[in-house]
């Protein structure tokens, strides 16, 4: 389904298909925009190895902390060009205990290890690269490519809703709840609004849970030379 036939649908099912609007297109995309990224960040659903602006981090001299692509929910897996097995993922308290001083160490080795909690936005390798050794491909969840916006309604090549198929209706009837809590008295109602929230979380707490499991998403399987604990 495309953007515009689900704005459409919507209207229908609202009855609200006449002029003026009792919910503007803009309205429509804001929804769509909250219920996409919360499916993206509460279930990490959309996993990404091949975008190079998200994926793809090259290393600097003398250089640690590296922003990460905004779009990014959490790195699952960095692998360096210089060595043949992932970085290994710790944490601040990791280093802390097992390599006392480790923010001091001398900028003269390949980093092997990466941390996620030391900057806000960052990716941080450690020990810091002496020189400008190569890149590191990240295996990343993420938010949809594109946020929605006005200019996608009524191209010549329709906008894709880039959700999966096989949710897409319970997209729109996510959509329809927040359109029914729209604080207006022609628009709000307050016992449609709560009924399609409650699918809504029921969808994500429950089938996606169980739909992630069956499709083995798990990390708790990863190699024991990824993660350092």
């Amino acid at each position: 389904m495309n953007l515009d036939e689900a704005i459409a649908v919507l209207r229908g099912r609202l009855d609200d298909e006449i002029v003026p609007y009792l919910w503007s297109n803009a309205d429509f995309i804001s929804y769509f925009n909250q219920r996409r990224n919360d499916f993206a960040r509460r279930t990490e659903y959309f996993r990404d190895s091949s975008t190079a602006a998200i994926c793809t981090l090259t290393m600097s001299t003398s250089t640690a902390d590296y922003a990460l692509d905004t779009r990014i929910v959490d790195v699952k897996r960095a692998k360096p060009s210089w060595m043949t097995i992932p970085l290994k993922k710790v944490t601040v308290g990791f280093m802390d205990e097992n390599t006392p001083g480790w923010e001091d160490s001398d900028t003269s080795t390949q980093p092997y290890r990466f941390i996620l909690d030391k900057l806000t936005g960052y990716l941080t390798v450690w020990p810091t690269p002496a020189s400008a050794i190569g890149t590191v491909k990240l295996t990343v969840s993420r938010l949809p490519l594109t946020q929605l916006a006005l200019s996608h309604i009524g191209l010549s090549t329709p906008t894709e809703l880039d959700f999966p198929l096989m949710w897409q209706e319970t997209l729109l009837e996510a959509v329809m709840g927040l359109a029914y809590a729209k604080p207006d008295s022609q628009t709000r109602d307050q016992g449609k609004a709560q009924e399609y929230s409650q699918k809504w979380e029921r969808f994500i707490m429950v089938d996606m849970v169980q739909y992630m499991t069956k499709q083995g998403s798990s990390d708790e399987d990863q190699p024991d030379y990824y993660r350092e604990r």
